[in-house]
């Protein structure tokens, strides 16, 4: 706060000084263009199928920076995302597959932010499914449902009294592949080190809506609601 304090007088003085109401002049170098969501680049830099949203955006000497690569994510570092299928669109690989194939590109939204873009776009749609010659192939696109346990879908967790702890839930999913990110209303889960991440605790009445997403973009959620009494 003690560093913040200047600037914000020094902005203040500047928005509130009648001297100051001259109008500021956009640079050259700036310019409004359209971009597309979710490569974040221009719109007509790509084919439309790549563009599933598009937005004005301010943008610096003609340059719209991509969206940034999930370097933990091994197979998609590229975006588009190109695999073979089959001519039954399943998925496959020259080392499982003898017969003729075609190549497929797919963009990829991020995967933090597959719980809130529609089904259509997460990675376990929009990327086929293994074709039955190569499903042991060894790659994170290998999907499997993810699915939270011990908690269902619209439960009411009842607080014994005002004495009594906090009610607490373990955070258990099973199936899906890889790692696995817990979010609570929307929220990474733990984000601290002081967190237990097996375990969340409601520390006050409300709904929760709570969320796990694995490495391929499976998702399961619930939503419960916790009552004090």
């Amino acid at each position: 706060a003690n560093s913040a304090a200047p600037m914000l007088m020094q902005l203040h003085n500047f928005l509130t000084d009648d001297q100051q109401h001259s109008t500021q002049l956009k640079p050259d170098s700036v310019e409004l263009a359209r971009i597309c969501w979710p490569l974040g680049t221009l719109s007509d830099q790509h084919n439309e199928q790549f563009c599933h949203q598009s937005f004005d955006a301010w943008i610096l000497d003609e340059h719209a920076p991509p969206t940034l690569a999930d370097n933990t994510q091994t197979e998609v570092l590229n975006n588009p995302f190109q695999y073979w299928v089959n001519k039954k669109a399943a998925r496959v690989q020259p080392s499982c597959s003898k017969i003729e194939t075609d190549k497929v590109s797919v963009a990829l939204w991020p995967l933090r932010v597959e719980p809130w873009i529609t089904k259509n776009r997460r990675r376990n749609k929009a990327i086929s499914g293994w074709s039955e010659n190569c499903k042991n192939q060894n790659t994170l696109q290998d999907y499997r449902s993810l699915h939270i346990q011990g908690i269902h879908n619209s439960a009411q967790i009842v607080k014994a009294g005002k004495q009594a702890l906090a009610p607490a839930i373990a955070l258990k999913a099973i199936g899906g592949s890889g790692s696995q990110q817990w979010y609570i209303n929307g929220l990474p889960y733990p984000d601290n080190e002081q967190q237990n991440p097996n375990v969340y605790q409601f520390k006050t009445a409300g709904t929760y809506q709570i969320a796990v997403i694995d490495e391929v973009g499976n998702i399961d959620r619930v939503q419960v609601e916790v009552i004090s009494r």
